[in-house]
């Protein structure tokens, strides 16, 4: 339903990204929409409305995949709030003054700014799932990457063998594999052709180590990587400031960026303070909308990875794959 509301906003709109996503793009993707949902929390919601939306978070889930959600009261489940699609109409300076509001469930139904109160994302309308998805494009291509990278730095035996050594040889390669502490292997011959060939080769049936001679750079992945993330979280309104930069900034161009950044965070906290304080007034609330940003911030480092630590990791993967090769 959520992919759904986005393409019927979009319409015949091409954007670079289908609607139903792989599951590795899901797993990726469940991370960022629970950071994105631990920046505000509603408190004091009406009874029918919690025992609706379940949790809290639940409407910040609905918002990611979302321009703007919409509180309404309907005549039975009382002040509700859902996702906002549909043909909206707008007054002379743009902002909406008629929406549809979409559920589960086939639910449906059309507003207005005189029974219903439109809380957007950010002043701009945007919607968190694109801006996500279009830098999380980068991070899979990455991933997958890094994956094959790790992969070419394997480095297969190959084995020269005649017909009547086939078993002998798959003998070989099922104890090799379970590092076995004897091998037996079977060698064609006299007594004394076994004898000279134990002695002059301490590899058996010709064999040897395939290297791809392929270099590592699982380091400077990871870098590509925190800078694809960054771009998330400076969305969000973080600033990792722990990204490596190519060139020493400013003090005054630090200060911009920070600003910018503050901005996108204070952008989403105004149009919700905003939209709250309307449906107060409309509804006869008292529903107040909690900042949590310093639980965001230490949701997003707890997510980062540790230079450090990823580093030493690279070096262990790296010195692992030389180690488990074989000995030529």
């Amino acid at each position: 339903m959520y992919f759904d509301n986005i393409f019927a906003i979009f319409g015949s709109q091409n954007y670079p990204y289908r609607p139903n996503i792989d599951i590795d793009e899901w797993l990726f993707l469940q991370k960022y929409i629970d950071i994105f949902c631990s920046r505000f929390e509603y408190e004091n919601l009406p009874e029918q409305t919690q025992r609706i939306v379940g949790f809290n978070s639940q409407l910040e889930v609905m918002m990611f995949f979302s321009p703007a959600l919409a509180w309404f009261e309907d005549d039975k489940l009382g002040l509700q709030c859902l996702p906002v699609t549909g043909q909206w109409k707008f007054n002379i300076t743009g902002f909406p003054t008629e929406w549809t509001v979409v559920g589960f469930n086939n639910y449906r139904k059309d507003y207005t700014e005189y029974n219903s109160v439109i809380m957007p994302n950010d002043a701009f309308f945007s919607i968190p799932f694109l801006h996500v998805m279009y830098n999380m494009k980068y991070i899979m291509e990455l991933d997958k990457t890094h994956l094959q990278n790790i992969r070419r730095q394997r480095q297969p035996l190959i084995m020269e063998i005649d017909e009547d050594e086939k078993k002998s040889a798959e003998t070989f390669v099922r104890q090799l594999s379970e590092f076995s502490d004897y091998i037996k292997i079977r060698i064609r011959g006299t007594a004394t052709d076994k004898k000279t060939k134990i002695l002059t080769e301490s590899r058996p049936f010709n064999s040897y180590a395939y290297d791809s001679k392929i270099e590592f750079i699982g380091d400077k992945l990871t870098t590509d990587f925190q800078v694809y993330e960054n771009r998330i979280f400076q969305y969000f309104g973080y600033n990792n400031t722990a990204i490596e930069k190519k060139e020493r900034l400013l003090v005054d161009e630090v200060n911009a960026g920070n600003e910018i950044i503050n901005s996108y965070y204070n952008s989403a906290k105004l149009a919700r303070e905003k939209a709250i304080e309307k449906v107060n007034k409309m509804f006869k609330v008292n529903i107040n909308l909690k900042d949590n940003k310093e639980e965001f911030a230490k949701n997003v480092q707890g997510s980062l990875f540790n230079r450090q630590n990823v580093e030493e990791s690279n070096s262990t993967v790296q010195h692992g794959l030389q180690n488990n090769s074989v000995n030529r």
